[in-house]
């Protein structure tokens, strides 16, 4: 067995959105330590990049996509979810504060 690469040492170390709920499908985690967990996350959204100025048909995903994703099949619940987006409307919040402060 080789060494691990940048990205598999970083997986192991930090899983991801869905491992996370994996845990808690598993049994591995409660319900409550997966919230924990995904609660201390800062999402990111998805956005459709421009390209020399122009708008594309291109959509670079953002880590929040796996929460929607985990929402519509029913891998979270609606409590949960809700919970999570008023999260991110609250990171969201706190970032555009934080940047109108800077211009």
């Amino acid at each position: 067995m080789g060494m691990l690469t940048a990205l598999e040492a970083r997986m192991m170390r930090q899983p991801g959105l869905l491992e996370i709920i994996d845990g808690r499908d598993a049994g591995v985690v409660t319900a409550r330590q997966m919230m924990t967990q995904l609660l201390a996350i800062d999402y990111t959204e998805g956005f459709n990049p421009n390209v020399n100025d122009a708008a594309s048909d291109a959509y670079v995903r953002g880590n929040w996509d796996d929460i929607e994703h985990a929402f519509v099949t029913r891998r979270i619940t609606y409590r949960e979810y809700e919970t999570l987006f008023r999260a991110l409307r609250s990171q969201s919040e706190t970032a555009r504060s934080d940047a109108s402060r800077i211009v």
